[in-house]
């Protein structure tokens, strides 16, 4: 029979190996941590701009809706007022001529 020589070799890690991976399981670990923290500040951030968008274009449509309501009522008043001057100056009979015409003799006499 032949001879089979059997040769066994046997390496030990070097002795940082377990240290190290612990090391690395322990920064690995805390950057999860890192991370969820850094996540849930996000997500509370997010929420707090959300509600001060909602808030902020509620004002600007309650500041429109006034807006439009003052012009509604000064529009009202204009041809409101419009119609009176029409009235007055059709009830005077007068026009621009006789007008300018009386403010000259007006000046002559003061």
């Amino acid at each position: 029979m032949s001879e089979d020589k059997f040769i066994e070799t046997r390496t030990e890690s070097p002795a940082w190996t377990l240290p190290a991976i612990i090391v690395l399981g322990l920064l690995a670990i805390g950057g999860l941590a890192f991370g969820w923290n850094a996540s849930s500040k996000l997500d509370a951030t997010q929420q707090s701009v959300a509600a001060q968008l909602k808030t902020t274009q509620q004002a600007v449509q309650q500041d429109v809706s006034s807006l439009k309501d003052r012009l509604a009522q000064d529009e009202k008043a204009s041809t409101d007022l419009q119609g009176d001057l029409k009235v007055v100056t059709g009830k005077l009979k007068i026009t621009q001529g006789q007008l300018k015409k009386a403010r000259e003799e007006a000046a002559k006499t003061q």
